[in-house]
């Protein structure tokens, strides 16, 4: 699966790069997966094998919107060659690619709870300005940290848990030689 995702993402990703709009196409990958993930009745529409392929693309074609034609024509060739199953692994790989083009550094907040996306955001921008360029984060639930939250990207750690700051507390107490810090 992770070569045919990678053929079709690279492929795709090379009509953006010719078209000068990879952002509007990785938007476009994104919005419509949210669709496919979402929609179990749309999904099982596209996939199924009992309905023709002339529906899929008349369905295709009434939703994807026709300044996006590229996007409609992605969709039913994956429909014709009964790839369809495969665009969020596709989708995936588009975005690791395209972020690649786009200067764009992934990364992971881990947090012991779920974070409001206006904080995701927030924090993405904040971490973007200490590495200097953009920063798209997603969140892990790690349940050992007490509070707060720890990012990576690309193996820098930005580390703001209560762990790390409970640890350092110890440690300035250790070297102050507080006898209770044992």
């Amino acid at each position: 699966m992770e070569g045919i995702a990678t053929r079709y993402a690279a492929g795709l990703l090379s009509l953006a790069r010719e078209d000068k709009i990879i952002r509007e196409y990785k938007n476009w990958m994104l919005a419509f997966d949210e669709i496919m993930t979402s929609n179990e009745t749309f999904k099982t529409f596209l996939t199924s094998e009992f309905i023709s392929i002339t529906d899929k693309e008349s369905l295709i074609d009434n939703i994807n919107p026709s300044s996006f034609s590229y996007g409609g024509n992605f969709l039913k060739l994956l429909v014709a060659k009964k790839r369809i199953n495969y665009f969020h692994a596709i989708k995936k790989e588009f975005v690791r690619l395209a972020n690649i083009d786009l200067g764009i550094k992934e990364g992971i907040i881990y947090s012991p709870l779920t974070i409001a996306d206006s904080q995701v955001v927030a924090i993405s921008q904040k971490i973007g300005e200490l590495v200097g360029c953009e920063v798209e984060l997603r969140v892990q639930i790690d349940k050992t940290l007490l509070g707060g939250f720890k990012v990576i990207v690309q193996g820098q750690i930005f580390d703001y848990s209560l762990n790390n700051r409970l640890a350092k507390l110890g440690q300035t107490m250790l070297e102050r030689g507080d006898k209770r810090a044992h």
